[in-house]
């Protein structure tokens, strides 16, 4: 399956930014990925556990909109929930 997702999202088939942060591979960036990145539950993703996840560190910037280091829940949810 990785290697499917891999080959498209090298021909384009599939965006390569959500697929690297859809951590539970459900085919959508959703509030349980970012539970399932936030690896120890303090309701914050922090540089390394984005990166762990796949995250690129431009992509994790832009999320962490207050720039205190840390993407917080409602920084997650202001970007793919809508507000």
């Amino acid at each position: 399956m990785k290697l499917l997702t891999a080959l498209l999202v090298v021909i384009g088939l599939v965006p390569s930014v959500a697929m690297a942060w859809d951590a539970n591979k459900d085919g959508k960036v959703s509030k349980a990925d970012f539970v399932a990145m936030d690896t120890n539950k303090d309701g914050k993703l922090t540089a390394a556990e984005a990166k762990a996840a796949g995250m690129p560190d431009a992509d994790f910037k832009k999320l962490d909109k207050n720039n205190d280091g840390v993407v917080s829940s409602e920084e997650w949810n202001a970007t793919y929930m809508g507000g």
